[in-house]
């Protein structure tokens, strides 16, 4: 078949596969895909959702654990003195701690004060808890609410007395209606419309309605009486609807293209091409061929083999002449010497040639001293292998990209460039070959780039994983755990008197009493197990493949160095912690936030009994 004919056919074929393969993806693969990939975000975004209301309960949850462990809370119950309670309740405990509604009852449940804040008057007025038949010892603590037709965020908690054998008095009760104030937080913080809606339905599965704008996914979280509380969010479709319109657009766009794009470039080729084509050919044959090394490679025979051993010939030639001038000339030799930029020229074994002073000052050595040495002696195994590619792909011509690598100058310091090759191609006598590469010192910004990350990662303080690498890590650890069966243990530790400390020695002090306690936990951590600061005066211990056995001789191991610490007369202070143990056999089904919450509950309970010891 003639070149022409071969011309007008692949033309034709390549425009009817084209669209072909247009219309199927977009219809049977890419148009599912892409509704996956955007119900998968959606569900992301609930689950981000869920959270953040499940961390707003907990909040709410640790202010009346706080509170429970009060003498005055105790006081309240046991003498059942409203105007001492009135006195001591008043706007800004309402204020302050962001709740709605304080009740306080007896040990047989029963109302002693319940007042409500109105935020809108600021004013405190009777309060009707219907909540209180909700209060079991046997069930969470915490639970989503209705009054007014308004969801409420409930917690409540049993009142102790430190002092005595039976602690137990009464509870204690606080929540607050979730308004456009809290839902426009939530909604901030989880990065989607959130809503809740009052519903006598039970949706067991998370449900989807998508339409054109948007997707409203709605799952039950919670129930109160006969109504069932539903979480909702909106979220916008930006993924499905408008890439799939785009593709219909491109499709039609493509077929009206490629009628023209083929009328045109048959018409052109037909009357002109073809004749320039043979013309070029006839021409380039007529070349001398001597010193020619192939560079392009094309299999077969025919017109395009000889017009590519050819035109390799020429570009070696002139890429030859380019480079003689380059070097050859004292001007361009100037521009070589004296660039601020990086120029190396090695040969086909990775010897260095030639070098400006901008190399010099980078690796360290003088000309003298690395001419002839191998480039890869600078380098570590990994970015030899980098530099070898490079330098391979400029001479097989299949060309190369920006590297980035790094380098070990003269005095010990690491050095970071960005390696980019050149598109000249030297011939010496007797056909050795030198390829030169341009190079541009990136040092002092990889450096801010790697302080950037660490200060993303560690507390600045203590030198610990932060809080959210921590969790991070939790998350990651735990779902190993369940994979293989094995145990995780969860340690919450909490420094005593902390606020004591900054209030009567300072707040450097304070700081310091921080420091020492993230010592005495990485002095008495494995190298396998995880600490980080969760934040103020928490910290977060996580055991790896152990059991119960494992955490009480690390926590022995604490108590041992922080005695040592106390022993040591170095400080104003002692060093007093309260600790928690959570174990993910309790429950394996447990996420990160649950086995969170019962190692801070229990450590709530240590520290009660060591106030009580205290007393």
């Amino acid at each position: 078949m003639k070149l022409r004919n071969k011309i007008f056919l692949g033309l034709f074929l390549t425009f009817l596969v084209v669209i072909i393969i247009q219309a199927i993806g977009t219809n049977y693969f890419l148009k599912p895909k892409l509704l996956k990939i955007e119900s998968n975000y959606v569900k992301e975004q609930f689950n981000r959702a869920e959270k953040n209301i499940n961390e707003e309960l907990s909040n709410i949850q640790k202010l009346v654990l706080d509170w429970s462990i009060w003498d005055d809370t105790y006081q309240f119950i046991q003498n059942q003195n409203i105007e001492y309670i009135k006195s001591n309740i008043n706007d800004t405990t309402f204020t302050n701690t962001g709740v709605e509604f304080i009740t306080i009852l007896n040990k047989n449940k029963k109302e002693i004060y319940s007042a409500k804040y109105d935020y809108k008057t600021n004013k405190i007025i009777p309060f009707k808890n219907n909540f209180i038949k909700e209060i079991d010892d046997n069930k969470n603590k915490k639970f989503l609410g209705i009054n007014n037709n308004k969801v409420v965020m409930v917690s409540y908690s049993k009142v102790f007395d430190t002092n005595e054998e039976k602690p137990f008095n009464g509870y204690l009760m606080m929540g607050f209606s979730l308004d456009s104030k809290h839902y426009k937080n939530i909604s901030e913080r989880a990065g989607v419309e959130v809503k809740f809606l009052i519903s006598n339905k039970k949706l067991k599965n998370l449900i989807l309605n998508p339409n054109n704008k948007y997707i409203l996914a709605e799952k039950t979280v919670g129930s109160f009486g006969k109504n069932k509380i539903n979480l909702r969010i909106k979220s916008k479709r930006w993924i499905g609807v408008i890439i799939l319109k785009i593709l219909k657009i491109s499709i039609l766009f493509s077929v009206v293209i490629y009628i023209i794009f083929f009328i045109i470039v048959g018409m052109n080729v037909y009357h002109s091409a073809i004749k320039e084509i043979e013309s070029l050919k006839k021409q380039l044959e007529n070349l001398p061929l001597d010193k020619f090394k192939e560079k392009i490679r094309i299999k077969g025979s025919g017109e395009f083999k000889v017009l590519a051993d050819s035109i390799n010939k020429m570009i070696l030639e002139i890429q030859n002449m380019n480079m003689e001038i380059l070097l050859g000339n004292e001007k361009y030799r100037a521009l070589f010497e004296e660039s601020t930029v990086i120029h190396i020229m090695v040969d086909e074994n990775y010897c260095i040639r030639e070098v400006n002073k901008a190399a010099e000052k980078i690796i360290g050595y003088n000309r003298e001293e690395i001419v002839g040495e191998s480039i890869l002696s600078s380098f570590d195994e990994e970015n030899n292998i980098k530099i070898k590619n490079i330098i391979d792909n400029i001479f097989l011509g299949t060309g190369s990209k920006e590297t980035e690598v790094m380098l070990k100058a003269k005095n010990g310091d690491i050095k970071y460039l960005i390696i980019k090759p050149s598109n000249f191609l030297l011939i010496e006598e007797g056909d050795k070959y030198r390829v030169l590469l341009v190079g541009t010192d990136i040092t002092e910004k990889k450096l801010i780039e790697n302080e950037i990350k660490r200060y993303a990662t560690f507390d600045e303080l203590t030198g610990l994983y932060n809080r959210r690498i921590g969790i991070e890590m939790l998350e990651k650890n735990l779902q190993m755990a369940k994979r293989n069966n094995n145990n995780l243990i969860v340690i919450f530790i909490d420094v005593n008197g902390l606020k004591k400390i900054n209030d009567s020695l300072g707040h450097k002090n304070g700081d310091k009493l921080i420091k020492i306690t993230a010592d005495i936990l990485k002095e008495s951590s494995r190298e396998s197990d995880i600490v980080c600061r969760l934040g103020g005066d928490e910290f977060l211990v996580i055991l790896v493949n152990c059991d119960l056995v494992d955490s009480e001789k690390f926590w022995n191991r604490v108590l041992e160095n922080k005695e040592r610490k106390n022993r040591s007369g170095k400080f104003d202070f002692k060093v007093s912690l309260s600790y928690g143990i959570a174990s993910l056999d309790e429950n394996r089904e447990m996420s990160a936030y649950k086995i969170i919450e019962i190692a801070d509950n229990r450590m709530y309970e240590d520290k009660k009994l060591k106030k009580a010891e205290r007393n």
